[in-house]
C-alpha cells in the first residue's frame, strides 16, 4: 500500500468532510462488501424510467354563502354575483325630497338648509343617457329589494352609480401551481436478486428471458439531500439499500455500481461470497498508512490510488481465526502495479 504522512492524510479527509457537510450529504467513503452488509436489499437491474413525486396541492374548501334574514322573513344570499348585491352597504345619493320627509317625520327641520351641488333625479342623470351599464346593475338592485319593507326599501335607483366589478368564483380562479418536488422514482428492471428476497414478491424469483419483474427504487430528489439522480436509462447497475415506509429506498450513500465495471470478484462477492464476510468480520476504515489488522476487523485505507481490497479480494475469517483480505492472484497483481 502506499504510504503517506498520517497528518496530511487526516488533514485532508477532514476537509472533505467539511466539503461534504456544506452540500448536506455526508457519504463514509465504503468498499463494496461494507456497503453490501449495510444494505437490506442488493439487485442487479436494468434502467427503465423515472418520474417526479410532487406534494399534494393545497385542498381549497368551499365557502357557504352568508344568509341574511329581513324582518318579514326573507333572505338574502349574499353570494359573489351580480344579483346578490348586499343592499346595506349601498350609499345612493339623497335627493332633496328624500331629505325633507326625513327631517319632517323626525321633527327636525333646518329652514336654512341648502344641498350643496346638483340634485340628482331619479332615472338618468339631467344631461346624459343611462349606461348600458348603469342600466343592468339598476334592474339587479330594484330586483333585490322589490317587496321589502324597512330600511332596505329606501334604496332606489340613482343616476350615475356605476356597479362594483363582479367577485370571481373560486372555483374558476386559476391559482399558481407552487408544487415542490419530494421524492424521485426510479422504475427498474430486476435481473438477479442478491440480497432481501423477502422484499420482492414470488415472482421476482422466477427467471426466464421474457419474464420482466418491474419495481420503483425511491430516492430524494437533490443531490444535496443524498439523492441519486444521475442515473442513466437502459443502463445495467448493481443497487443496493434499505426498505422502509414500504417502498424500497436507495440514496447516494447506497450501492450504485455500474455493473460492466465490476470485477468478477466482486460479482462473486454479489452472489454470496460477501454475505459470509458478513456474518464474521467487519471492515474498518483507517486513515493512517499502514493499517493493522485485528481479530475480527479487515483494515479498509481509502485513500489508494488503486483500491485493491475493493476489487479483487474479500475479508473473511482467515483459518487461524483472524479476520483479513483474502488473498489471490488477482490480489496480487494489483498490490503489485502500485
Amino acid at each position: 500500500m502506499a504510504s503517506s504522512s498520517p497528518a496530511f492524510v487526516l488533514s485532508l479527509f477532514l476537509v472533505c468532510l467539511a466539503i461534504q457537510q456544506v452540500f448536506s450529504c455526508s457519504c463514509m467513503p465504503s468498499p463494496l462488501q461494507a456497503q453490501f452488509c449495510r444494505a437490506q436489499y442488493v439487485i442487479h437491474a436494468r434502467i427503465v424510467d423515472f418520474r417526479t413525486i410532487y406534494e399534494d396541492p393545497p385542498v381549497l374548501e368551499p365557502v357557504e354563502p352568508e344568509v341574511i334574514t329581513v324582518p318579514d322573513g326573507d333572505t338574502i344570499s349574499t353570494t359573489h354575483s351580480m344579483s346578490d348585491v348586499d343592499s346595506e352597504e349601498i350609499e345612493p345619493p339623497v335627493t332633496q325630497t328624500e331629505t325633507e320627509d326625513a327631517d319632517q317625520e323626525e321633527g327636525e327641520i333646518d329652514p336654512e338648509f341648502k344641498p350643496e351641488g346638483p340634485i340628482p333625479e331619479e332615472g338618468p342623470a339631467a344631461g346624459r343617457e343611462e349606461t348600458k351599464d348603469e342600466e343592468n346593475f339598476n334592474n339587479e338592485i330594484s330586483n333585490v329589494v322589490t317587496g321589502l319593507e324597512g330600511p332596505l326599501a329606501r334604496v332606489k335607483k340613482s343616476a350615475g352609480l356605476l356597479p362594483p366589478p363582479p367577485l370571481p368564483n373560486i372555483e374558476d380562479v386559476d391559482l399558481p401551481e407552487e408544487r415542490m418536488p419530494i421524492a424521485l422514482a426510479w422504475q427498474v428492471e430486476i435481473r438477479k436478486i442478491y440480497k432481501g428476497t423477502e422484499f420482492f414478491s414470488e415472482d421476482s424469483e422466477e427467471k426466464g428471458p421474457e419474464k420482466k419483474i418491474l419495481i420503483e427504487l425511491f430516492t430524494a430528489p437533490q443531490d444535496s439531500l443524498c439523492g441519486v439522480t444521475n442515473l442513466q436509462l437502459d443502463a445495467h447497475y448493481a443497487l443496493g439499500g434499505r426498505y422502509y415506509g414500504d417502498k424500497l429506498r436507495i440514496s447516494s450513500c447506497d450501492i450504485i455500481r455500474d455493473y460492466k465495471t465490476l470485477t468478477s470478484r466482486q460479482k462473486q462477492g454479489l452472489k454470496g461470497g460477501y454475505q459470509k464476510g458478513c456474518e464474521e468480520c467487519r471492515i474498518k476504515p483507517c486513515f493512517a498508512s499502514p493499517c493493522n489488522e485485528t481479530e475480527d476487523e479487515c483494515p479498509w485505507y481509502p485513500f489508494n490510488d488503486v483500491d485493491c481490497e475493493d476489487a479483487y479480494s474479500r475479508c473473511l475469517r482467515k483459518k487461524k481465526g483472524q479476520c483479513g483480505w483474502h488473498s489471490n492472484k488477482h490480489m496480487h497483481g494489483c498490490l503489485g502495479k502500485e
